[in-house]
């Protein structure tokens, strides 16, 4: 993707059923009456075998959470340290589910655990390079996210369609935060992209050339700004921040190899059941 002069980002054309979702998914969670929420973007970091590994931003689990205990005695605003210890994330696959689209084909992948980190915005990742100021790079994600036709049939049964559409942007790091910024206490890196809800924790990755595999080395963490005219306009930077990927979780795929992800601070959510299945 180039960066025309004068512009401070730019935007691929991608058609719905584009091969690049193949790489993404959609973290889908529902409420107790079985209502489906979108959440946010996620990709996948790993295949193994019949499971695979996915990254997303740690604050689409905390709204997650939201969604699954609706009524609290506290303000939302309260502090962590005056909170009683929170329940653990319900990962039935009755209520929350991770979407994936393949060539047309739509997935409903159930979670088997999650692990993410309050600080550094980060639910898990692969390149740990900080790349400096002015260097290109592209985000991924999924914008204009939306639960449509919902129809109920009992308590159980029901459907609906989702909307959302693909988004691919390209721009340059404007700054550099190593000891976090905004919603973001870890180290980070603004972009001059802008950016929409539903694609945070969407991957971001450097501007490499033609045929290179992508090399993610952070994900979408949040936008300080909420309107989408100016979101539309190339000449206007945006002030997207990116969570950098930290060190090593560890993983062995089917052919020995370990792929290492760090997360300090951080939380677990397990389905046991599905787990179990799998063992």
């Amino acid at each position: 993707m180039m960066l025309p002069n004068g512009l401070k980002w730019n935007e691929a054309e991608l058609e719905p059923l584009h091969p690049i979702n193949d790489l993404l998914i959609s973290i889908l969670a529902f409420d107790d009456d079985l209502g489906p929420h979108l959440i946010g973007t996620g990709f996948i970091v790993a295949a193994l075998g019949e499971l695979a590994v996915g990254c997303s931003a740690a604050h689409n689990f905390r709204e997650i959470d939201r969604i699954q205990r609706p009524y609290r005695l506290h303000h939302p605003s309260a502090l962590a340290e005056f909170l009683p210890d929170s329940q653990p994330l319900d990962l039935d696959r009755k209520r929350i589910r991770a979407l994936h689209t393949s060539t047309g084909r739509v997935d409903l992948a159930v979670f088997g655990w999650v692990v993410w980190n309050e600080k550094t915005d980060i639910a898990f990742f692969l390149d740990t390079s900080v790349p400096p100021k002015d260097t290109e790079v592209v985000v991924l994600g999924y914008q204009d996210m939306a639960i449509e036709n919902e129809f109920r049939n009992g308590p159980d049964h029901g459907s609906f369609q989702v909307r959302e559409r693909l988004l691919m942007r390209g721009g340059r790091i404007t700054d550099v935060h190593m000891d976090g910024f905004r919603l973001c206490k870890g180290p980070a890196v603004e972009t001059s992209i802008p950016v929409f809800p539903g694609m945070s924790g969407g991957p971001v990755m450097r501007l490499g050339k033609a045929g290179e595999p992508m090399r993610p080395f952070g994900l979408i963490s949040s936008d300080p700004y909420e309107g989408s005219t100016e979101k539309m306009d190339r000449s206007i930077g945006g002030s997207s921040i990116v969570s950098l990927i930290q060190t090593p979780f560890r993983l062995s795929d089917q052919d020995g190899k370990e792929k290492l992800l760090r997360l300090d601070g951080g939380f677990w959510a397990v389905n046991r059941d599905e787990m179990d299945d799998q063992a």
